[in-house]
């Protein structure tokens, strides 16, 4: 909302965001149209109605990676349906927060071999964005570590 209240004198200079607007002596439509010059990398299509600036809506979220052919087969998605009801993905297969890289390997890990995937990383890797599951998988077997809630995953995975 723009305030009549502020005002900016001869000469004077705004900083912002690594950007200077020198003010000289401008007009009301000048100083506007200035501002909006200025201001265009937030309010690409502002609307000024009076003292108030109408802004644009925000950009949307980028959408989530489309689910590889593999990993959307009817039973595929019985087990998206459960990870999603157990709380360890979101409605568009992401992981949701709170999961760690260990459970994220766990999950890959039993998911491909459910559905007798030959290339079992890469598709979850790029679902996922997240690098090395598999050396991950491999910690997990290294250590002898249990997942807190491995458990859980493998009910998920158990028909």
């Amino acid at each position: 909302m723009m305030n009549s209240n502020y005002h900016y004198e001869r000469g004077a200079v705004h900083n912002d965001n690594k950007r200077v607007i020198n003010i000289g002596s401008i007009t009301g439509v000048d100083a506007q149209k200035m501002l909006r010059d200025f201001l265009a990398d937030w309010a690409v299509n502002a609307v000024v109605v009076g003292d108030e600036v109408a802004a644009p809506e925000p950009p949307s979220a980028p959408s989530a990676p489309k689910l590889p052919a593999e990993l959307a087969s009817p039973t595929a998605m019985k087990y998206w349906q459960r990870l999603h009801e157990a709380g360890f993905v979101d409605a568009s297969h992401q992981l949701a927060q709170g999961v760690s890289r260990r459970e994220a390997a766990y999950i890959a890990d039993e998911f491909a071999h459910r559905l007798g995937l030959k290339a079992c990383w890469k598709p979850f890797e790029t679902l996922w964005d997240k690098k090395n599951l598999a050396q991950e998988k491999w910690r997990i077997l290294e250590t002898g570590a249990t997942l807190p809630r491995s458990r859980a995953i493998k009910a998920i995975f158990a028909d």
